[in-house]
């Protein structure tokens, strides 16, 4: 196997788009390329390289680098045709950033090349003066333009770009054993293998349509606006009643935790506190004594004397004393509509209480005081068009390039291996809520083309079935049964599963038809590993009627329900102390921060103020839990101090979601990398440009859809070929998907071959 190490170093723009391969002004500067730790080449080119390589690809197997998908962006942007090549004959990469993230079972995201040069290598050799400069926005260009002038700085950015070349071949080396050793080498392979068609398409880009954005931008503010007046003047209403009390400020946390929950306000109160010491008045008057001045008359060369009055004040009365203020600090005690502490928590400021959405939500479910509940109401609705101005519309125009977004895919950021976006998020845009379908009719089609949404169904309890060989399940997944119904059935044992299956799906019956959409909310909470009350809280279903789902569920589905007790089971057998090199420091410091003792990460205790401290007694454990593709997923124990002693224990939801999460990530990751061939050699008919959790957006040519749709549908549901060829792993059955096609991504139908 050949391989080559692989680094670029670009000039840094100082438009909204930075350093990316967005931004059209960017170029590459300086390439890297290394087949041997002792053999670095180094290339500049003052004028840029137009995106294209300096060296050939023909005989490279392994393209090895850092944070890999930053400079291939460059090559797929630049329309590089040797790169092409380099994919279709089955070229991979080695991402170090990418591997070090799975290594540590997701616990290190953004590692950087100088952590892990110190972390295998034992050394740090790179110069900081070379990042500061990046820092602050000068690149490669301006340092390359500068090479005569600044012969020393440009020695020491050689030397910088020679250990970029080195040291990842060394990094390498080391992971590639370890992953070895540890079962992961195939998953490393698969997952790289996916971020590089992710990196294809990325560079692809989303058709906006620009009017629609803006208009939608002016309309979301306006609402945002009306529903926070009406909030407001429902709190000024009932609780903000005393007059000393300021104008009310509906963006204030004091104002609104006060006004909810109760509590006190400080007001500064000006108070008279005496007078000030009266001016006196005086009146000029004329005493009739003179003086005498001599003064020299140039034109005649003659003495003369002027006299002039003097001048004298006389004292007549005095100004009327204005009185004297000085301010004073006063709280006054809010009643407020007095909810329940129960259903909020103590924020980081003393005496405030969290009134964020997911608080707003708990109120709003659970009071019985209308005025409460409209507000609530009000204020999610307000800071979600908010949210839907400021986050999405605004970012859409800002970021967009000739109308198109060029998404940034996040592969190193979940703990489950889930894949998020960013500059812009398209990650989190609902169809569900008042403005989601709004924003995704600003996703369009180029003329001549479709949008094109698969869709993973039920994703999460397919993989569920998978790891659990379960008999029943699997096999009411494979005879279609409606596990929305099943559950239905749960609370409503009076009717036969045939009985709600009528009334909900050929009837559609408004109130079964509700009841059904409670019972599906229950499965995906469910399947996120959330506990009763939590489910109670997010359907507002009766906690009775959810524990009864619940039980009833895991006498259904015997082996399902037991698949987190074997999870639990290996995360105790497992757990050991953790190295602090394989847990990523938190940014705090001190008392609420990272600490580490002997190597060892220590355990957080949280006392009744839920801050975090430190107990040098005692060490943190980790233990993991290894899925059927060798993906790790580590598990950190928590821990707190009561009455003297120290409980610590392991969480019982993230067993129940991880597993489940990250092998539904790994499916959409192997599922989008087998693509990657047929995405280069077909780029003028099928094009990738996102994936959001378990679908995958296209845009496909309106004339050869239904052929192109086919070979999609059987590439991307037949998860058994694929876990065979990258894992040796044998499925049992493929994983179903739906398609639905469109103009743009709201208004889509499902496609019928």
């Amino acid at each position: 196997m050949h391989v080559l190490s692989f680094d670029t170093e670009t000039s840094i723009s100082d438009s909204i788009h930075g350093p990316s391969f967005r931004d059209k002004s960017n170029d590459i500067y300086t390439q890297i390329f290394a087949a041997h730790p002792k053999t670095v080449e180094v290339v500049h080119n003052e004028n840029g390289f137009k995106r294209k390589l300096a060296t050939s690809l023909y005989d490279v197997d392994l393209l090895i680098g850092h944070n890999l998908s930053f400079d291939l962006c460059y090559l797929i942007s630049g329309q590089d045709e040797q790169f092409e090549k380099f994919i279709l004959k089955g070229g991979e990469q080695w991402d170090t950033q990418l591997a070090e993230y799975l290594l540590t079972g997701q616990q290190h995201t953004f590692s950087s090349l100088a952590e892990l040069q110190f972390k295998y290598l034992k050394q740090k050799i790179k110069s900081d003066r070379i990042s500061y400069l990046y820092k602050k926005r000068i690149g490669a260009d301006k340092i390359v333009k500068a090479r005569n002038r600044c012969k020393r700085l440009f020695a020491l950015y050689e030397e910088y770009c020679r250990s970029d070349g080195s040291t990842p071949l060394l990094i390498f080396k080391a992971q590639y054993e370890r992953a070895k050793k540890e079962g992961m080498l195939e998953l490393i392979k698969m997952v790289n293998a996916y971020a590089l068609t992710l990196s294809y398409v990325s560079c692809t880009g989303i058709c906006l349509d620009l009017e629609k954005v803006e208009n939608s931008l002016r309309e979301f503010n306006l609402k945002h606006i009306e529903y926070l007046e009406q909030a407001r003047n429902i709190l000024i209403k009932n609780v903000w009643t005393d007059k000393r009390l300021p104008p009310f400020n509906i963006n204030s946390p004091d104002h609104k935790s006060a006004a909810l929950f109760g509590g006190t306000i400080k007001v500064i109160e000006k108070r008279q506190v005496g007078y000030y010491k009266p001016k006196p008045i005086y009146e000029e008057i004329e005493t009739g004594i003179y003086t005498k001045e001599e003064f020299y008359d140039a034109i005649n060369d003659n003495y003369y004397t002027v006299k002039k009055p003097i001048i004298k004040r006389q004292l007549i009365g005095f100004e009327e004393s204005k009185p004297k203020y000085k301010n004073f600090e006063i709280f006054i005690d809010v009643k407020g509509f007095g909810i329940p502490k129960s259903f909020t928590y103590r924020a980081k400021k003393e005496g405030l209480y969290a009134t964020d959405d997911a608080v707003m939500k708990r109120i709003a479910t659970h009071t019985k005081n209308e005025d409460v509940k409209t507000y609530c109401e009000l204020q999610k609705k307000s800071m979600m068009f908010k949210k839907a101005a400021k986050t999405y519309c605004q970012a859409f125009l800002d970021r967009n390039i000739d109308g198109k977004l060029y998404p940034h895919f996040n592969t190193t950021l979940t703990k489950t291996g889930r894949l998020s976006s960013s500059e812009p998020n398209l990650q989190n845009v609902s169809k569900r809520n008042e403005f989601g379908k709004i924003l995704h009719s600003m996703f369009v089609a180029p003329k001549g083309w479709k949008c094109v949404q698969i869709d993973f169904s039920q994703l999460e309890i397919w993989v569920l079935a998978w790891l659990s060989d379960d008999a029943l399940l699997i096999k009411h997944l494979l005879d279609g049964t409606d596990l929305h119904i099943v559950r239905l059935q749960y609370y409503n044992s009076d009717k036969t599963y045939e009985e709600l299956y009528k009334l909900c799906k050929v009837d559609k019956d408004p109130y079964w038809d509700k009841q059904r959409t409670f019972a599906k909310t229950v499965s995906y909470q469910m399947a996120y590993g959330a506990m009763p009350p939590k489910v109670t809280e997010s359907t507002g279903l009766d906690l009775e009627i959810v524990k009864t789902i619940f039980e009833k569920e895991a006498q259904t589905y015997v082996d399902a329900a037991n698949f987190s007790v074997k999870v639990r089971e290996s995360i105790e057998k497992t757990a050991t102390y953790s190295k602090a090199y394989d847990i990523p420091a938190s940014e705090k410091r001190g008392k609420n921060g990272h600490n580490v003792f002997g190597n060892v990460e220590l355990l957080p205790i949280f006392d009744k103020d839920k801050n975090v401290c430190y107990n040098k007694q005692s060490l943190r454990r980790v233990g993991y839990w290894q899925s059927p593709t060798g993906m790790k997923f580590h598990f950190l124990d928590s821990g707190r101090e009561y009455k003297g002693k120290l409980n610590r224990s392991f969480s019982f939801t993230q067993p129940k979601n991880y597993p489940m999460q990250g092998t539904a990530a790994n499916i959409q990751g192997a599922t989008t990398a087998a693509l990657l061939r047929m995405l280069v050699e077909k780029k003028d008919k099928i094009q990738m440009i996102n994936e959001v959790h378990d679908s995958k957006w296209f845009y496909v040519r309106e004339d050869v859809l239904d052929n192109c749709l086919k070979h999609l549908k059987t590439t991307i549901e037949n998860v058994p070929k694929i876990f065979l060829e990258k894992f040796n792993l044998e499925v049992p059955f493929n994983f179903p998907v739906e398609i639905e096609v469109g103009d743009n991504f709201a208004e889509m139908t499902k496609y019928q071959f």
